[in-house]
């Protein structure tokens, strides 16, 4: 069975890491999709689908009807 949550990150960003921080202390299960910013992984459809402002992190609630919220900040 898959994790209830997706987070999209970048290596190279740093917002994602206090997610990361509390998602792990509250246990919670989920699956990591890393993104290439050299790449421009961001900036495809597929990402821009579930984040229109094409930046990171994105968090996918899939117990909760895919539900997808960006911005860590609002991701908190």
């Amino acid at each position: 069975m898959s994790a209830p949550l997706t987070l999209y990150l970048a290596e190279s960003g740093l917002n994602w890491m206090k997610l990361v921080v509390v998602m792990e202390e509250l246990g919670l299960e989920y699956n990591e999709v890393i993104l290439d910013f050299a790449k421009e992984e961001h900036k495809t459809e597929e990402y821009r689908k579930l984040n229109p402002n094409g930046r990171i992190p994105t968090l996918v609630d899939h117990s909760n009807n895919d539900e997808v919220i960006w911005e860590s900040n609002a991701i908190l």
